[in-house]
Protein backbone atom coordinates (compact mmCIF):
# COMPACT_ATOMS: atom_id res chain seq x y z
CA UNK A 1 0.00 0.00 0.00
CA UNK A 2 2.78 2.32 0.72
CA UNK A 3 3.98 2.24 -2.96
CA UNK A 4 0.51 2.96 -4.53
CA UNK A 5 0.31 6.01 -2.04
CA UNK A 6 3.61 7.47 -2.83
CA UNK A 7 3.41 10.84 -1.33
CA UNK A 8 5.53 12.60 -4.12
CA UNK A 9 2.97 10.90 -7.38
CA UNK A 10 -0.30 10.95 -4.89
CA UNK A 11 -0.62 14.34 -3.80
CA UNK A 12 -0.41 16.12 -7.22
CA UNK A 13 -2.55 13.42 -9.09
CA UNK A 14 -5.00 14.21 -6.25
CA UNK A 15 -4.86 18.27 -6.51
CA UNK A 16 -5.21 17.80 -10.26
CA UNK A 17 -8.50 15.77 -9.84
CA UNK A 18 -9.79 18.41 -7.31
CA UNK A 19 -9.20 21.26 -9.83
CA UNK A 20 -10.40 19.01 -12.82
CA UNK A 21 -13.64 18.35 -10.77
CA UNK A 22 -14.32 22.09 -9.94
CA UNK A 23 -13.40 23.31 -13.39
CA UNK A 24 -16.19 20.54 -14.91
CA UNK A 25 -18.56 22.13 -12.05
CA UNK A 26 -18.18 25.45 -13.13
CA UNK A 27 -18.52 24.42 -16.79
CA UNK A 28 -21.73 23.22 -16.26
CA UNK A 29 -22.95 25.63 -14.49
CA UNK A 30 -22.17 28.53 -16.47
CA UNK A 31 -23.58 26.19 -19.91
CA UNK A 32 -26.81 25.64 -17.62
CA UNK A 33 -27.00 29.27 -17.24
CA UNK A 34 -26.22 30.03 -20.80
CA UNK A 35 -28.78 27.40 -22.22
CA UNK A 36 -31.42 28.76 -19.72
CA UNK A 37 -31.06 32.35 -21.20
CA UNK A 38 -31.31 31.04 -24.54
CA UNK A 39 -34.57 28.71 -23.76
CA UNK A 40 -36.11 32.22 -22.21
CA UNK A 41 -35.14 33.94 -25.70
CA UNK A 42 -36.49 30.80 -28.03
CA UNK A 43 -40.09 32.22 -29.86
CA UNK A 44 -41.31 28.58 -29.31
CA UNK A 45 -41.05 28.87 -25.71
CA UNK A 46 -41.82 31.98 -25.35
CA UNK A 47 -44.85 31.20 -27.82
CA UNK A 48 -45.93 28.30 -25.14
CA UNK A 49 -45.45 30.38 -22.16
CA UNK A 50 -48.23 32.79 -23.89
CA UNK A 51 -50.57 30.36 -24.91
CA UNK A 52 -50.55 28.80 -21.27
CA UNK A 53 -51.34 32.05 -19.96
CA UNK A 54 -53.97 32.43 -21.88
CA UNK A 55 -55.13 29.07 -21.30
CA UNK A 56 -56.12 28.76 -25.18
CA UNK A 57 -54.10 28.42 -28.20
CA UNK A 58 -53.50 30.99 -30.28
CA UNK A 59 -53.90 30.76 -33.86
CA UNK A 60 -51.30 30.95 -36.18
CA UNK A 61 -51.27 33.92 -39.00
CA UNK A 62 -49.56 31.97 -41.91
CA UNK A 63 -47.45 29.35 -43.54
CA UNK A 64 -44.67 31.01 -42.77
CA UNK A 65 -45.58 31.28 -39.50
CA UNK A 66 -45.60 28.01 -39.06
CA UNK A 67 -42.22 27.13 -40.17
CA UNK A 68 -40.64 29.42 -38.28
CA UNK A 69 -42.25 28.00 -34.97
CA UNK A 70 -41.30 24.60 -36.34
CA UNK A 71 -37.68 25.52 -36.31
CA UNK A 72 -37.87 27.10 -33.15
CA UNK A 73 -39.33 24.36 -31.62
CA UNK A 74 -36.91 21.71 -32.88
CA UNK A 75 -34.00 24.33 -31.48
CA UNK A 76 -36.27 24.77 -28.05
CA UNK A 77 -35.67 21.02 -28.23
CA UNK A 78 -32.08 20.55 -28.43
CA UNK A 79 -31.30 23.35 -26.15
CA UNK A 80 -33.41 21.72 -23.44
CA UNK A 81 -31.72 18.60 -24.45
CA UNK A 82 -28.19 20.34 -23.84
CA UNK A 83 -29.45 21.88 -20.37
CA UNK A 84 -29.81 18.49 -19.26
CA UNK A 85 -27.24 17.00 -20.13
CA UNK A 86 -24.93 19.49 -17.89
CA UNK A 87 -26.64 17.89 -14.86
CA UNK A 88 -24.56 14.84 -16.36
CA UNK A 89 -21.23 17.39 -16.62
CA UNK A 90 -21.82 18.73 -13.19
CA UNK A 91 -22.36 15.04 -11.39
CA UNK A 92 -19.25 13.98 -12.91
CA UNK A 93 -17.52 17.35 -11.53
CA UNK A 94 -18.83 16.20 -7.95
CA UNK A 95 -17.59 12.47 -8.53
CA UNK A 96 -14.15 13.73 -9.99
CA UNK A 97 -13.82 16.58 -6.96
CA UNK A 98 -15.05 13.48 -4.41
CA UNK A 99 -12.35 11.13 -5.63
CA UNK A 100 -9.41 13.59 -5.64
CA UNK A 101 -10.93 14.61 -1.87
CA UNK A 102 -10.52 11.50 -0.89
CA UNK A 103 -7.39 10.50 -2.21
CA UNK A 104 -5.72 13.87 -0.84
CA UNK A 105 -7.15 13.00 2.74
CA UNK A 106 -5.45 9.41 2.38
CA UNK A 107 -2.45 10.75 1.58
CA UNK A 108 -2.38 13.33 4.15
CA UNK A 109 -3.65 10.31 6.92
CA UNK A 110 -0.99 7.87 5.27
CA UNK A 111 1.95 11.06 5.69
CA UNK A 112 0.28 12.07 9.33
CA UNK A 113 0.75 8.48 10.40
CA UNK A 114 4.17 7.90 9.30
CA UNK A 115 5.29 11.25 10.65
CA UNK A 116 4.42 10.52 14.59
CA UNK A 117 6.66 8.44 16.54
CA UNK A 118 6.09 4.89 17.03
CA UNK A 119 6.95 4.64 21.16
CA UNK A 120 5.32 7.16 22.22
CA UNK A 121 3.34 6.54 25.65
CA UNK A 122 -0.40 7.28 25.52
CA UNK A 123 -1.46 10.74 27.83
CA UNK A 124 -3.54 8.56 30.17
CA UNK A 125 -0.43 5.79 31.39
CA UNK A 126 1.92 8.65 31.81
CA UNK A 127 -0.34 10.18 34.43
CA UNK A 128 -0.98 6.97 36.41
CA UNK A 129 0.85 6.23 39.72
CA UNK A 130 2.45 2.74 40.01
CA UNK A 131 0.89 0.69 42.22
Amino acid sequence: MKRILNHDLAKPFALALILIGIGLIAFAVFRYAQTSYNIGQNFAFQRQAQSESEGADIALQNESEARVLMAEDMELRDLVRERNNTFVVGGAGLIVLAVGWLLNDLVNSNQNTKNQPKNQPDSQTKNQPDS
